[in-house]
């Protein structure tokens, strides 16, 4: 809800459209500042209007007055993803002028504003000669810009930008997500569809689904409301699109270039902390309008590879799951649980070799010795191809291992004592739920598991 002591923010419907709403729109002299003072107002027109903004990602409220119980004017925003801008207008009914509504509607629709798109940039069209409008403007630290300067000279821009996200803001679901009425969603690698699905599961919609490889499991398992969709078009009508950051296949990067060409809002998750920008390509078309992370450390890599994008914290829903699910008994276990990547030769972007996933195993089972335990569990990457050394090498350890198949990842780490793995965000996961945990690749230079010091090196073998 967005209120002060004296006003709320409402959401405006055809009801609300009253002979002295029009005539205020009407009133040529008071509007003389307006653009929208040479064109005539009727009620037809204000609610196709209305109708059209509301079924927009655009936002419109009416301004009510508590005492009066009834509307004194109205205020909205047009978002613009591709400049990065929130552009505002407002009018204050003139029986209700000069009395400080216009700054304290600004005042809280600015606090709103802030908390729902961070580096985005407020602008206030006005004209010049309304000296009134601009000392509102400038008493709430909006500032005159003449890079966002009008064709028509008779105007001035005022423009105010909002701080991005830092450690003092704690992670949330934006209002625009909330809001959402017909949410897409797209994934293929398994990574980027966990976090859609772990997303959706917080969100009272039924999401229409693009997807494909590991994702279809996921989303099947994911114990969620979705309908699933074989083309892009079935998204044309849709106000929002969610999509994962995956690399094994181009349905993500086709399905931000859909929404671009058509300008319908896309927001992709980032699963991981490397190769952000490769996983986009160089062609801007498939550059999301948004970005979502769901801890501090991607937060930084993000804003830092992309500086002009809006960036949202969310809250990471499998982990906080996962540190609830797993108990200090489960991890009494005497397993040790070893996390597969994809073994593709000369994958650049995973940088993972089958002679890794060859040491990662000789490690698992130097490290079950050491600790005196039963079983080394491999669980298989869901975006695993066929692949004849991949397999030659299960083979090769088949007395000292056991390969899971089509098993639930909590249950897995659940029957663990200690995970290993080399580049996986189960990783995270698992060291975050408090199991211990070893990857082949931390303590390298700059890898991400540097990052989390609960995620060990694997000592050397002899």
């Amino acid at each position: 809800m967005i209120k002060s002591s004296r006003i709320q923010l409402v959401k405006i419907t055809e009801s609300d459209i009253s002979k002295e709403y029009l005539d205020n729109l009407n009133d040529v002299f008071y509007l003389k500042f307006s653009r929208n003072s040479k064109i005539a107002h009727t009620i037809t027109t204000q609610a196709q209007y209305i109708s059209d903004i509301n079924s927009s990602n655009n936002l419109f409220f009416g301004i009510r007055s508590y005492a009066e119980n009834k509307l004194i004017g109205t205020i909205n925003c047009y978002i613009n993803f591709n400049t990065m801008t929130l552009n505002l207008g407002f009018l204050i009914f003139k029986n209700y002028a000069s009395q400080g509504y216009a700054t304290e509607a600004l005042k809280i629709l600015v606090s709103y504003l802030s908390q729902e798109f961070p580096g985005m940039t407020m602008v206030i069209g006005l004209s010049k000669s309304n000296i009134g409008m601009q000392k509102v403007a400038r008493n709430l630290d909006f500032e005159v810009s003449p890079a966002l300067g009008d064709v028509d000279h008779s105007y001035m821009k005022f423009v105010r930008k909002i701080p991005i996200m830092n450690s003092s803001n704690s992670p949330y679901v934006p209002q625009f997500i909330i809001n959402a009425k017909k949410i897409g969603v797209a994934a293929n690698d398994a990574g980027g569809a966990e976090q859609v699905v772990w997303l959706l599961k917080n969100l009272e919609c039924c999401a229409s689904a693009y997807i494909s490889g590991p994702a279809i499991k996921i989303f099947n398992q994911g114990q969620i409301n979705f309908n699933k969709i074989s083309n892009l078009e079935f998204l044309n009508d849709f106000d929002l699109i969610i999509t994962g950051s995956g690399w094994m296949t181009d349905l993500e990067k086709e399905t931000i270039k859909f929404a671009n060409q058509r300008n319908i809002p896309c927001i992709t998750i980032l699963d991981n902390w490397v190769n952000y920008l490769t996983r986009f390509g160089e062609n801007q078309l498939f550059y999301p309008n948004i970005l979502a992370v769901t801890n501090y450390q991607a937060l930084l890599m993000a804003q830092k590879t992309f500086p002009n994008k809006l960036i949202w914290h969310l809250p990471d829903f499998q982990l906080e799951y996962y540190q609830k699910s797993i108990s200090k008994d489960d991890t009494d276990s005497k397993n040790i649980l070893v996390i597969a990547e994809p073994t593709i030769i000369e994958n650049q972007l995973s940088n993972v070799s089958i002679e890794d996933f060859d040491r990662l195993i000789n490690s698992a089972i130097s490290i079950k010795a050491e600790e005196n335990l039963e079983k080394i569990l491999v669980r298989p990457h869901p975006s695993q191809e066929k692949n004849i050394l991949f397999d030659q090498i299960l083979e090769k350890f088949s007395e000292e291992i056991e390969v899971l198949n089509n098993t639930i990842l909590i249950d897995d780490l659940k029957n663990s004592k200690i995970v290993i793995g080399i580049n996986s965000y189960v990783l995270y996961i698992a060291a975050l739920s408090g199991i211990k945990t070893y990857s082949l690749f931390s303590g390298k230079n700059y890898h991400w598991t540097n990052l989390f010091s609960q995620i060990s090196s694997i000592p050397e073998l002899p």
